[in-house]
C-alpha cells in the first residue's frame, strides 16, 4: 500500500514577509513509498498530509497552489507541495499594519467660492455665490458647481477563511461611526469611508479569501445644499453618507 513515509523533508523552505507580503511562500517536501505512479504519489500526499495550518499558523490561511511529483526510484517518490498568494493586487498577508496610501482628488458639489476649510475639504457655506437679499453674484445662478477636494485613498490587506463579503457589504458607502485605525493612522469618526472590496476566494479544504478593502479618508465627508425657505438663498453643509460600525 502506498503511503507518506516522511513529511517536511531537508529541502523544504518556508519565508515570511517582513515589509511586503508577496515574498511570502511554503514549499514542502514528503516522501512516498509503494506509489504505482505519480498521480498516485500525488493522491497519497493530498490524502495524508492534512496539517499544513497546525505546522504553519502564522501562514494558515495561504492557499496551496501546487503539488509536484518526482520519482526517485521504484515505487519512490519526492512530492512538493507549493504554498503562496497569488492573483491580487495585494496578494493577502499574514502581517498587520499593512496599508497602502494614495492621495486623489474627488468632485464635490459647492455653492461657494474662496479656499477650503480646512476641517471639511470644501470652501465654508459663509462665501456663498449670493448676496445678503438672495440674489446670485455676478449674474451666477444658484447652481452648484463642482469644487476638488484632496482625499486619501487607503487600500487595506485581507487573508480571511470567512467569506469578508459578508461582513462588509453593508459598509460599502458608509463612514466610520467611531475612531478607526490603518496602518498606525487614526481616522476620527465621519473621516473614513468605505468604498468596496477587492477579494478572491479559493476552494479547497474549505475557502480562503484574500484581497483588500478600499477606504477614502476626508476631514469630513459633507456636501453643500441650498434653501430659500427664508426668502433668501442660503447654503449650509450637509453629511453626504450614513455612518455605521467598521
Amino acid at each position: 500500500m502506498p503511503a507518506v513515509i516522511s513529511k517536511d523533508l531537508y529541502g523544504s523552505t518556508y519565508a515570511i514577509g517582513v515589509a511586503v507580503a508577496s515574498p511570502e511562500k511554503v514549499v514542502r517536501r514528503h516522501y512516498v513509498e509503494g506509489a504505482k505512479d505519480l498521480e498516485v504519489a500525488i493522491a497519497e500526499v493530498a490524502a495524508q498530509v492534512t496539517d499544513f495550518a497546525t505546522v504553519y499558523p502564522t501562514l494558515s490561511a495561504m492557499p496551496l497552489l501546487a503539488r509536484t511529483a518526482k520519482q526517485i526510484g521504484v515505487e519512490k517518490f519526492i512530492v512538493e507541495e507549493t504554498y503562496g498568494w497569488v492573483n491580487s493586487s495585494w496578494g493577502g498577508s499574514s502581517l498587520t499594519n499593512l496599508a497602502d496610501y494614495r492621495l486623489a482628488f474627488e468632485a464635490v458639489p459647492v455653492y461657494t467660492v474662496g479656499p477650503a476649510d480646512p476641517a471639511t475639504g470644501i470652501p465654508p457655506p459663509t462665501n456663498a455665490l449670493f448676496d445678503s437679499a438672495g440674489n446670485a453674484r455676478l449674474g451666477i445662478r444658484p447652481n452648484s458647481y463642482s469644487f476638488l477636494k484632496p482625499v486619501l485613498r487607503v487600500g487595506v490587506p485581507i487573508q480571511s477563511s470567512t467569506n469578508p463579503v459578508i461582513t462588509w457589504a453593508s459598509r460599502v458607502g458608509k463612514v466610520n461611526n467611531a475612531s478607526y485605525t490603518i496602518a498606525g493612522l487614526t481616522f476620527t469618526a465621519g473621516q473614513l469611508r468605505f468604498d468596496g472590496a477587492d477579494i478572491t476566494a479559493r476552494g479547497g479544504t474549505g475557502y480562503t479569501y484574500q484581497g483588500s478593502l478600499i477606504f477614502s479618508g476626508s476631514p469630513a465627508w459633507v456636501g453643500q445644499k441650498i434653501d430659500d425657505s427664508s426668502g433668501v438663498w442660503a447654503v449650509s453643509n450637509y453629511n453626504l453618507y450614513p455612518s455605521t460600525a467598521f
